[in-house]
């Protein structure tokens, strides 16, 4: 297996049918999700096809097509909230795979929670040397009287694997929505050290959280010092640092990334798409940059998104939203990270993707 990969989860119906779909069990296939796996393509410079994969793993329908995937040694987590549950698959041997009937996995007893939207390899954030598993639950239910609360769940030493069936009881940490209908988990992202004690610190988003305006969204950072001896199950509004989308229907969160410095001050960054953030048009988007160093003194519970931030990217076109994908990187190899957002809605829905470079 190469030392990189990259990966892609599309519905199987994108694949046109073909090749490894067809035959009698194609239809079997409708409305279910594949998920491609190229080994050492992770700096792959061109496009890849999923239906030349080294691996690929498929499910049917029962499945549903919104699958997540986080990439260990010689596993992949697969999320599949249709179902409530989150599956670890080999990728010993490559090729065809396919989702085992028993195997080591965590289960939502509920079978509601939407248990795996998001699933996350995150570094040692305990210090025990061992990567961690995060996933999301966004229809968690804090009580029988509310719906779709969410939650984020930290399993610790479960990033490279599990022998064992698991429940979401036997998370190490659950972070609770506390607003109905919030959706907390929809989002997760794993992020720089924020806090300066050399373990991994993460984020999750409620993209459909209130914040004072409809389904403005919000932005939670769990920095590793903050749940350090904490209560197992704690309520987002106990951590300290959280900001909100500021439009109604903006969906702060929709997409977050806080891996790379760029700023060039050797911080990580905080970036936050709002796809239907207004701005001079309806639903332009928006990308909201906030600085590493500025995050502890910027947080706070309550805080607005464009008052936080060091800068404020928007959409130009109505419609176009800006910021339903963000994401980071050195794209041009000289080791400074860039950052480019989607916007799915421009030009009648064609698409584009936009890129910036911060530090000029």
């Amino acid at each position: 297996m190469g030392a990189t990969f990259a990966f892609v989860a599309v519905p199987a119906t994108t694949l046109s049918c073909t090749s490894p779909c067809d035959g009698p069990g194609c239809s079997a296939w409708y409305d279910g999700a594949v998920v491609a796996v190229h080994l050492g393509a992770g700096g792959a410079s061109g496009p890849l096809d999923p239906l030349e994969a080294d691996a690929w793993v498929a499910g049917s329908s029962a499945e549903g097509p919104d699958w997540s995937v986080a990439v260990g040694p010689g596993i992949l987590w697969t999320g599949i909230p249709s179902v409530s549950r989150v599956t670890p698959i080999s990728l010993a041997g490559g090729g065809a795979l396919s989702l085992p009937d028993a195997a080591p996995e965590i289960v939502d007893p509920t079978g509601t929670a939407r248990l795996g939207a998001a699933v996350l390899r995150l570094p040692d954030s305990d210090g025990d040397g061992v990567a961690e598993l995060l996933v999301g639950a966004p229809s968690t239910r804090r009580s029988s009287r509310t719906i779709d609360d969410g939650a984020a769940l930290l399993f610790s030493g479960l990033g490279d694997g599990s022998t064992g069936q698991l429940g979401v009881a036997d998370a190490t940490l659950t972070v609770l929505g506390e607003e109905a209908g919030g959706r907390l988990g929809e989002v997760l992202a794993g992020c720089g050290d924020f806090d300066g004690d050399g373990l991994a610190d993460w984020a999750a988003a409620a993209p459909y959280a209130d914040g004072g305006v409809s389904q403005a969204g919000r932005v939670l950072l769990v920095r590793s010092g903050d749940v350090a001896g904490a209560d197992p199950v704690l309520e987002a509004d106990a951590l300290p640092t959280s900001w909100f989308g500021a439009d109604i229907g903006a969906r702060a969160g929709n997409s977050v990334d806080c891996r790379n410095d760029l700023t060039g001050d050797g911080l990580a960054d905080l970036v936050v798409g709002a796809p239907f953030a207004d701005g001079d048009v309806e639903a332009a988007g928006a990308v909201y940059l906030l600085e590493g160093g500025a995050v502890m003194a910027t947080g706070g519970t309550g805080r607005r998104l464009p008052d936080a931030a060091r800068a404020t990217l928007s959409g130009t076109v109505a419609e176009e939203w800006l910021g339903w994908s963000v994401s980071t990187g050195d794209l041009d190899g000289d080791g400074v990270a860039e950052l480019v957002a989607g916007a799915p809605g421009w030009q009648a829905e064609t698409g584009r993707i936009k890129g910036w470079r911060v530090d000029d």
